[in-house]
């Protein structure tokens, strides 16, 4: 079994990076070889869904591998908390209605994936231009976590004792943001949400010496956020646990 892991979707519009001229690797893939978007999947918000969205749910459905992401905040997260929750290598997930092959690994959970090790998954993240979005229409309050998603989450931490193989989120710690985004970044103007807040205990908390990679995405780059345990990813499409090649 293989794992790959790469960033932001959203929906069709970077699509493009998976298809076989782009990924050829892909295509050697069976359906026990996962591929790991990290947030801003971007298929689930249409309701209900319009050609284009049911165009690449199905392409991507079809592929021969199986699909896993974790919720960013470019999605229709009503749509999303709408969906059955089930279990899935230990950890809570919704599978995309009609696209089995389409699964979406929920906020605070743990996931016993045999050979990539455990991972833990926290989605989210706030979006800097909601003022200029229609709530329930662009933008969504639920891309936020919920009290009882970061209890569950802390509860879930303890139960292992904050050591876990793989952090996968759509943001990061804010103490990292700066790594992040350096052409722009201005503390001034970046208020802390409880969201950062966590990540930056959690990245403080965590076991760093079982600690493989923390990945993220969410910026749109593809970077070493300062050493090699933190990576954010874009474009770029690694097997689990490798780092992100230099920008070219």
């Amino acid at each position: 079994m293989a794992t790959y892991v790469t960033g932001d979707i959203h929906g069709c519009l970077s699509i493009g990076k998976l298809a076989p001229d782009c990924w050829q690797e892909g295509q050697t893939l069976r359906r026990c070889d996962y591929l790991l978007i990290l947030g801003d999947f971007g298929l689930v918000w249409d309701n209900p869904p319009q050609y284009r969205e049911r165009y690449f749910l199905s392409w991507l459905n079809e592929q021969p591998w199986t699909t896993l992401f974790i919720d960013g905040n470019h999605e229709n997260h009503d749509l999303l908390d709408s969906f059955e929750v089930s279990t899935w290598h230990g950890g809570k997930v919704h599978r995309v209605p009609g696209y089995e092959n389409l699964i979406h690994l929920m906020r605070g959970q743990l996931f016993d994936m045999a050979h990539d090790g455990l991972w833990f998954t926290m989605g989210g993240a706030r979006t800097r231009d909601a003022d200029w979005r229609q709530p329930g229409v662009g933008w969504w309050p639920r891309e936020l976590p919920s009290d009882e998603e970061y209890e569950e989450a802390c509860a879930n931490l303890d139960r292992v004792g904050w050591s876990v193989d793989y952090v996968i989120t759509h943001e990061v710690p804010r103490h990292l943001r700066h790594a992040a985004m350096p052409d722009w970044y201005c503390e001034e103007y970046d208020p802390a949400d409880r969201l950062s807040r966590f990540l930056d205990e959690l990245d403080e908390r965590i076991d760093k010496q079982r600690l493989k990679r923390w990945y993220c995405g969410h910026y749109h780059s593809d970077l070493q956020l300062g050493d090699e345990q933190h990576v954010m990813l874009f474009n770029q499409i690694l097997p689990m646990g490798e780092l992100p090649h230099p920008s070219r």
